[in-house]
């Protein structure tokens, strides 16, 4: 606290020792208002216009007044916002004191001093001192007001003190000048020249060298040069230059300033600050409005005097003084227009009337205008848009065209619209037949009921009853009827607003018997019809109007289509008539049906089972005018020669290849269940071995690759030049080839998906392993026991009944994996192909209410609750109290199994839940009623079709790879 008071102290004894001071442009002062904190303020800047901000009051002129004057006006103007103000106002930053100094010392240029005016002997300390020592004996002083002294500096290289040390104010020109030297210096604002003294030389040389050098342009150059020679100053302009030559002398020095013309603008925020003008521009107002773009009709202007700081008067012609201020304030156009004051236009806005409209959101239409002008002392009405003047006063008089309407209040008529009684009627959309139009004159008090069109005046009174004079028709017709008051009630005229001719009415039936308003009507309108059973989404009778076309396509878009179980097939019978019709999508029939026809849609179970390779298995429904090829496509199905598409249906089996079904398969529409299984019959790549490496090849355009394309993608035999090439495919070796077959046929055919190992002469250390794993070699010296082999692979021993061995020798040996104790005698030998045959063909059958059906691998100890949970229950249809199991084939009787409880959370007895071998079938029925001939004609079907393409779907499934 007591460090605070002593700050506060310390700043109060700096305003009191200052108090007298008189405030400047740039200067910062404080102002404490004590006890309100918020109106204090230690940063208020004295702009270039001499005013200052103070909260709460506001602008106010604080430049060219002492501390103590402006301290007692804010007091004064505080007064009003707060009681007994206690304020203190003081100088937190002066604005600095600047003197120019040039020539000898080591900073030359500005000097910023701390006080108005100090000594010569501190200014030249404060521009760090002399830059050579001796070098000047004097200097050159030019005053504010253009007095120039010289003042002798040698006791200061003697360490005495000056004996003419006189004060210099800011604003100054100090030059110190080089001497004792034969060349020729030249000072300029933008820095310092030495130039060698030659005989002949001008000074035009000297400043041509001098700009060269600075890169300054003439334009920003002083007219006025300055020569020092000994004692004696010579003043030179640059217009002299232009007709003679100023020859110079050793040791002159040559001073030329910056051209100090410029003014500062301010009152325009955007084109305000310091505006410099050039060389050759007139130094006058009307110049400088041209430099800003100013408008001077549209401006007021104020010029200051630099010495006393107060407005002087001037005209556009009038000529700166560097350093003036001049302040420009826009003139306002404004008018005064009752009821709102005065109104000011903004300068970027028309002064015209259609603006001030705008402006006031007046609605010309309705509003009369009068204007008063004060320079012709007229009043007039405008009815078009005119420039304003200034001080007009202009009154806007509402001119309303109203009436008071029953129900809707104080109705406004635009300026343009018609006053009259038809105008209203159409405002309001009312009909004039079925309404009494009643009016009140508030001038002659008199009420009359309007039969035509009349003049309103303003103020009437307008009342519109409507006459409720209608009829309700039901029956075939439901709907109001509203009749005009001139319109007659009877069964002719309801009949001909209608549209309805009174042969076409079966039944005109009026409730209570008397056709007045407000009765109620029953017409019944005379029909045709057709009855409709079957597969339309709506069956029973459907009526169709006398002028309707009955025709087929007409019934079928009335009945809204069919049900998904549509056969296709359409039956119209009649008395002693029938007709079939085949119903196509998108296709229109336009027979007419007699009425009372009847129409049957057949239904027809159109289910398609879907199951093999490259789509998902399941059960499709198909619509009516779906096609095979289109269930293909839905199940995922990709056209391909890759895959055979093997069909069953109504006509029995047949097969397509999977790249051109398309075209017999698009035509035929799915009327019955079908059954396809989708066989992929060739592999895309052959896979290659030799001496450890594995290697794939594809064949490009063919489905095959040559032996000599073969023999090149491995290298040949290398490292030796002889070898065997073994071809496998489906489990068998199908061509061997050695070094002479490359040569003498090299265009021998690799058929994709199979396995080709590529042995060398001088390399038989590997044991290669293909088949159902992942394959491999292994490189050894020495044989190893089968069992160590089998340890190293991944295969399915719950499945995996034999593997082969493809001896060196050409000899082939299946081994039985059952005899576990015999695989450990049984010792593969280098140069050995152990193949691991594929158990694909090993499977059991599921079909009915699972959401898998088809075919599941076999493994050992699959037993039936297992391949349904591997297929997939439909726990929401499946009946699994009667779940029948195939042992000996589809032609025999099956075994029921009851696996309910099992799904119960309960277990299932042992007997229930049997061990499955390949080859066993499973169907899970959809309710237990289902009987044991229909399943078995069921299964009949399954496995017909599956046995007819068995052998390629084996094919399938045992290529190497082929998944």
């Amino acid at each position: 606290m007591k460090k605070k008071l002593v700050l506060l102290l310390t700043v109060l004894l700096v305003i009191v020792a200052f108090s007298e001071y008189t405030i400047r442009k740039g200067d910062v002062l404080g102002i404490w208002v004590f006890g309100y904190p918020e109106y204090s303020n230690q940063q208020i800047l004295v702009g270039p216009d001499g005013m200052i901000t103070v909260p709460p009051i506001g602008r106010m002129k604080a430049e060219g007044k002492d501390i103590s004057q402006l301290e007692n006006e804010i007091k004064e103007k505080m007064a009003i916002y707060i009681k007994s103000p206690n304020i203190t106002l003081g100088i937190t930053n002066y604005a600095p004191f600047r003197v120019q100094i040039i020539g000898n010392v080591k900073e030359q240029g500005i000097v910023e001093m701390p006080l108005p005016q100090l000594s010569l002997s501190k200014v030249l300390a404060l521009a760090g001192g002399f830059a050579v020592e001796w070098k000047s004996s004097k200097v050159i002083v030019k005053y504010p007001d253009g007095k120039i002294e010289k003042y002798d500096i040698t006791n200061l290289f003697k360490g005495l003190l000056l004996e003419d040390d006189p004060m210099i104010p800011e604003n100054s020109t100090i030059l110190v000048p080089f001497e004792y030297n034969n060349d020729i210096t030249v000072y300029t604002d933008f820095g310092i020249k030495t130039l060698q003294f030659y005989d002949g030389i001008t000074l035009n040389d000297i400043i041509s060298e001098a700009i060269s050098v600075t890169e300054v342009n003439l334009q920003m150059l002083d007219n006025n040069i300055m020569i020092l020679r000994g004692n004696n100053i010579l003043n030179i302009t640059f217009d002299e230059l232009k007709t003679k030559k100023i020859m110079l002398e050793k040791g002159d020095t040559v001073v030329i300033k910056k051209l100090d013309k410029y003014v500062y603008v301010f009152g325009i925020d955007e084109k305000g600050g310091k505006v410099l003008f050039e060389k050759d521009e007139s130094f006058d107002l009307k110049t400088l409005m041209a430099k800003l773009g100013i408008d001077p009709k549209k401006v007021l202007y104020k010029v200051y005097d630099k010495k006393t700081g107060k407005p002087i008067e001037v005209t556009e012609n009038y000529e700166f003084a560097p350093g003036q201020f001049v302040e420009f304030t826009p003139i306002e156009n404004y008018v005064f227009v009752n009821g709102r004051g005065k109104i000011i236009f903004e300068p970027n806005e028309s002064f015209d009337l259609n603006t001030l409209i705008g402006k006031l959101g007046i609605d010309k239409d309705t509003t009369k205008v009068k204007i008063y002008d004060p320079e012709t002392k007229e009043t007039f009405e405008a009815t078009t848009n005119i420039n304003l003047k200034n001080n007009m006063s202009i009154e806007f008089i509402s001119q309303e065209k109203y009436i008071y309407m029953t129900g809707r209040g104080k109705i406004v008529f635009r300026k343009n619209e018609k006053f009259d009684l038809d105008t209203l009627i159409g405002k309001y959309g009312i009909d004039k037949d079925s309404a009494i139009i009643k009016i009140f004159d508030p001038e002659t008090k008199e009420t009359i009921e309007a039969t035509k069109n009349i003049d309103f005046k303003p103020g009437m009174f307008v009342d519109v009853t409507t006459i409720d004079k209608v009829v309700y028709i039901t029956g075939d017709i439901a709907r109001t009827m509203r009749f005009s008051k001139n319109e007659k009630i009877d069964k002719q005229t309801i009949l001909a607003k209608l549209g309805i001719l009174e042969d076409n009415v079966k039944t005109f039936e009026v409730e209570n018997g008397e056709l007045k308003a407000g009765a109620i009507i029953k017409i019944k309108i005379k029909k045709n019809y057709v009855y409709l059973f079957g597969a339309f989404n709506y069956n029973g009778k459907l009526d169709f109007n006398l002028s309707e076309p009955m025709t087929l396509s007409a019934i079928i878009a009335r009945a809204r289509g069919f049900r998904s179980d549509f056969s296709g097939r359409i039956i119209v019978l009649g008395d002693n008539y029938s007709k079939t019709y085949y119903i196509e999508e998108n296709k229109v029939y336009n027979d007419i049906i007699d009425s009372g026809m009847t129409l049957l849609a057949e239904t027809s179970k159109r289910n398609v089972y879907i199951l093999g390779e490259g789509v998902v298995p399941g059960t499709y429904v198909a619509k009516y005018s779906e096609s095979i090829w289109d269930i293909l496509l839905k199940s995922g199905f990709i056209p391909s020669k890759k895959y055979e598409i093997v069909i069953k249906d109504e006509n029995g089996v047949y097969k397509l290849n999977g790249a051109e079904a398309q075209e017999k398969l698009s035509i035929i529409p799915v009327i019955k269940p079908i059954y396809i299984n989708v066989v992929k019959t060739q592999n895309d790549n052959i896979i290659v071995y030799k001496n450890g490496m594995i290697k794939t090849l594809t064949p490009k355009n063919q489905d095959y690759v040559t032996l000599i394309n073969l023999y090149s993608a491995v290298d040949g035999f290398s490292p030796s030049r002889t070898g065997t090439i073994t071809i496998y495919q489906n489990n068998e070796k199908i061509a061997e080839y050695t070094n002479s077959d490359v040569i003498n046929n090299p265009m021998a055919k690799i058929p994709m998906g199979t396995y080709v190992t590529v042995e060398t002469d001088v390399n038989l250390n590997y044991i290669t392993i293909l088949g159902n794993t992942s394959p491999r070699s292994i490189k050894t010296e020495v044989s190893i026991p089968l069992t160590e082999l089998l340890g190293q692979i991944s295969i399915d021993w719950r499945s995996q009944e034999v593997i082969k061995l493809y001896l060196k020798s050409g000899e082939v040996k299946e081994i039985n994996l059952d005899s576990v104790e015999n695989l450990n005698k049984i010792l593969v030998e280098p140069g050995t192909v152990v193949y691991i045959p594929s158990t694909h063909n090993q499977v059991v059958y599921i079909f009915g209410e699972v959401l898998k059906p088809g075919m599941i691998p076999y493994t050992k100890g699959l037993n039936v609750i297992e391949a349904l949970f591997k297929a997939g229950v439909n726990k929401q249809t499946a009946e699994l109290s009667n779940v029948y199991l195939f042992t000996d084939g589809p032609d025999q009787p099956p075994i029921v199994l009851n696996l309910k409880d099992f799904y119960n959370g309960s277990n299932v007895p042992e007997e229930m839940n049997k061990l499955l071998e390949p080859g066993d079938i499973i169907f899970v029925p959809k309710n237990a009623m289902t009987n044991v001939l229909g399943v078995m004609s069921i299964v009949n079907n399954f496995m017909s079709f599956f046995n007819n393409g068995y052998a390629t779907y084996s094919n399938i499934n045992n290529i190497i790879q082929g998944k």
